[in-house]
């Protein structure tokens, strides 16, 4: 995992993405080749929908999946 230094010299352990993150992550990439005219607002509108159609187990593959 990585580690951030903080303010207090601390150092904090950056969480791993969430399956919703990896899904993003890997669908505006797919989207941004198809059409790479879009904007990137544009791209968001678009793959934020698909992921509320996908059930839970396919929401569950992208938790442990690497983009």
């Amino acid at each position: 995992k990585e580690k951030k230094a903080q303010a207090n010299g601390e150092e904090k352990v950056k969480r791993p993405p969430s399956a919703y993150n990896n899904f993003m992550k890997t669908q505006l990439a797919k989207l941004k080749t198809e059409d790479p005219s879009l904007s990137h607002s544009e791209a968001f509108k678009a793959v934020g929908p698909m992921w509320k159609l996908l059930s839970n187990e396919e929401q569950q593959a992208f938790k442990l999946a690497k983009p």
